[in-house]
């Protein structure tokens, strides 16, 4: 193998796994992030909705929920809103039939989202500590989803670029190289 073949190769095993790491940094930096944002908001919207809905549950005023359900979820990301009253009664609901029909399973993380692409928290609809029933609603993990697909195809593209860029200076660095050393032997 040629000192010329050698010193592209080693170019290039160098720049691919720096660029290999910078990706997957890249990657686990942005995603915990973005999940962690989204499944925040999750939480913030269940708990002011809660607060929003308490006093129209402790009075069962039934068409005040069904306008706040209705208004709240004009919201792209919801895909489901449901309010339950003492004793888990149905007070209100809106969204995706097919979400409301099966059965609510809190999600304790973005991760565990991921296998319904929907986030599900529950919170309590509480007034001086006591408990008066709870909100439990749906909020869609297809955008942070798609932001993070994107994110994958920009960093791979990037380091292609990135790669092709560095094979390119790494010929012109070895031709030099190489050229200069059969000077010096020519010359002894």
């Amino acid at each position: 193998m040629s000192f010329r073949l050698k010193t592209i190769l080693g170019i290039a095993i160098i720049e691919f796994i720096v660029m290999a790491m910078l990706i997957v940094m890249n990657q686990f930096n942005f995603g915990g992030t973005a999940s962690a944002q989204v499944f925040n908001r999750a939480e913030n919207t269940a708990r002011l909705f809660s607060t929003m809905v308490s006093d129209a549950v402790i009075s069962t005023d039934l068409a005040t929920l069904d306008s706040m359900v209705a208004s709240t979820l004009t919201n792209d990301e919801l895909i489901y809103l449901r309010v339950l009253g003492p004793g888990d009664t149905l007070m209100a609901k809106g969204g995706a039939e097919a979400a409301l029909a099966q059965p609510f399973v809190e999600d304790p993380d973005f991760d565990a989202a991921l296998g319904d692409h929907r986030i599900d928290v529950r919170h309590a609809i509480q007034i001086a500590g006591q408990d008066f029933g709870s909100v439990e609603l749906g909020v869609s993990t297809a955008g942070v989803e798609a932001d993070l697909a994107r994110a994958v195809r920009w960093n791979i593209a990037g380091a292609i670029i990135g790669m092709g860029l560095v094979a390119v200076f790494g010929v012109l660095l070895g031709s030099i190289l190489t050229g200069q050393l059969s000077a010096l032997r020519d010359g002894a």
